[in-house]
């Protein structure tokens, strides 16, 4: 008499959010899933298949194994959900019940009987139909999930690093399972944003950090202050040009001439800035501290005539 085998599940290997997804590097896809049953010892279990190609181990080949195709992204509370089902267990605990072993001349191989083969289909049917009904999830790595549609200061901008990971972690969704390091992804689009000279999609706080990680020398992080003074004064000309003037900072602005022209008809003749040539320039400074007025021109002299500090912190203190 066959002795009675009872099923044992293990779920050890469930732990991640999509347990079952590995996707090797230069590969397109994941590697194939499965649910596997050993009729032999009634293990049941779900695994992901390391080999490349259609290798399939010996086990399986001769039917001592058998295995149902799950999708990769399955959730792991599904499948432990489905581990605990009682119609699925008694359909796995028939296969086993009718799985017997004979020699065919040149291996052992697995045989079933027809309650058992009726089991297997049945399993079999409702893999290939709905995936057992398990939950599927979806699965990238850091990069991707935080870059595919967004750009690097819609997580990170002026916040503390640190900051900004603990935001985008508390933010996933539970159907997803984003792989990888948060932090080294935002780093790594730091870096990959100096690299090609976007410089307008980096702030100071990336640039201190890449500093501070050796990613970068001072002479570039030279060079993206210059840019991001240029790009910051050029914005301001372009108010100044709708509006007639553009608030760099509490107090200072930076006024087109026709508008500072008009304004200075009405100074007082004691005011020292009442008799000065406007045109002589296109923009000119003019604080509310009674600081003496500053001709610019372009984009390029107003960030030259900034400290670059003032660009990338705010500070009020404008003049050179």
């Amino acid at each position: 008499m066959k002795k009675q085998i009872t099923i044992e599940v293990t779920t050890d290997n469930l732990t991640e959010k999509a347990p079952l997804y590995h996707q090797y590097q230069g590969q397109c896809n994941a590697q194939g899933a499965y649910i596997e049953l050993n009729p032999r010892n009634g293990s049941l279990k779900a695994d992901w298949n390391a080999e490349i190609g259609s290798a399939i181990p010996m086990e399986l080949f001769h039917h001592r194994l058998v295995w149902f195709a799950v999708d990769p992204q399955s959730s792991a509370d599904s499948l432990i959900e489905l581990f605990e089902d009682e119609d699925f267990l008694a359909l796995c605990q028939s296969v086993v019940d009718g799985y017997s072993e004979e020699w065919d001349g040149n291996n052992t191989v697995g045989k079933y009987s027809d309650a058992a083969q009726l089991a297997f289909e049945e399993l079999e049917r409702r893999s290939n139909y709905d995936n057992f009904g398990l939950e599927c999830i979806s699965v990238c790595d850091a990069s991707e999930y935080l870059f595919a549609n967004c750009y690097l200061t819609e997580f990170w901008d002026n916040q503390p690093l640190a900051e900004a990971v603990v935001s985008i972690e508390s933010g996933i969704e539970p159907d997803w399972d984003v792989r990888g390091d948060i932090e080294e992804a935002l780093i790594e689009q730091a870096r990959e944003l100096v690299e090609y000279e976007e410089w307008e999609r980096l702030t100071q706080t990336h640039i201190t950090e890449l500093l501070e990680r050796d990613l970068i020398s001072e002479e570039i992080a030279e060079d993206w202050r210059k840019d991001h003074a240029v790009t910051q004064a050029e914005g301001h000309i372009e108010i100044a040009k709708k509006e007639g003037f553009s608030e760099i900072s509490a107090g200072v602005v930076l006024a087109e001439q026709s508008y500072i022209i008009a304004d200075q008809e009405g100074w007082a003749d004691e005011d020292p800035s009442k008799n000065i040539d406007l045109t002589q320039h296109k923009y000119w400074l003019w604080a509310d501290d009674c600081a003496p007025l500053v001709g610019l021109d372009d984009a390029e002299d107003i960030a030259d005539y900034f400290d670059g500090e003032f660009y990338a912190a705010g500070t009020t203190n404008y003049l050179k």
